[in-house]
């Protein structure tokens, strides 16, 4: 149906906007929709003045609406993680990650929190889990990370390059720049990098 627009990546803001729109009068029409829920909660938490209590109902209200369906879980660890609750963000991280375990993306930031939250050892199992995943750019970037855990930043600096001419365009770029600046004792870069990744 029209309204069930749950890819946004990329979107201009003149399209967000529209579809916010739409979002509000979806909503009028079909109060139980799960995708318009969703959007609902992006609208509160984009807005000039961001209502947190607002973004989190709709949020959580998706979930509830279509239980199991790995974006909108994967939306309120994103949330948790904005307002600063990185305890709550794992465990949505997780969550999202057992809904679609062949998903990247969800092992990459269910890591990161176990890095956040300082559970180095669980971060060591989701990596070399990751390593089993049938995904070329899953195995580049898990063995990118294997070398981060075992201190060898030599080997990380070299996988890095390599990872950085197969993926020039990779999401994980940041985040995997920012990983390096740790090691290389750069705190405040790392952290730019990291927190300023999707």
């Amino acid at each position: 149906d029209l309204y069930d627009t749950r890819s946004n990546s990329g979107d201009s803001y003149k399209w967000l906007a529209l579809r916010d729109s739409l979002a509000e009068i979806s909503f009028l029409i079909n109060r139980n929709s799960p995708s318009v829920s969703h959007i609902k909660g992006n609208t509160f938490l984009r807005s000039p003045k961001p209502n947190y209590d607002s973004a989190f109902f709709y949020f959580r209200k998706a979930i509830d609406l279509e239980s199991g369906y790995a974006p909108y879980i994967y939306t309120m660890s994103a949330f948790y993680d904005y307002v600063g609750l990185l305890e709550e963000a794992e465990v949505y991280s997780e969550k999202a990650l057992a809904a679609d375990p062949l998903n990247i993306r969800y092992y990459a930031h269910c890591i990161a929190y176990k890095f956040y939250n300082s559970k180095f050892d669980d971060a060591r199992v989701l990596i070399r889990k990751g390593l089993e995943l049938e995904d070329h750019l899953g195995i580049s970037f898990v063995s990118l990370l294997m070398s981060y855990m075992e201190n060898d930043q030599a080997a990380f600096e070299r996988s890095l390059r390599i990872f950085r001419q197969q993926f020039p365009t990779s999401s994980h770029l940041r985040s995997l720049t920012g990983l390096l600046s740790a090691a290389q004792g750069n705190k405040e870069e790392a952290i730019n990098l990291t927190r300023g990744t999707e």
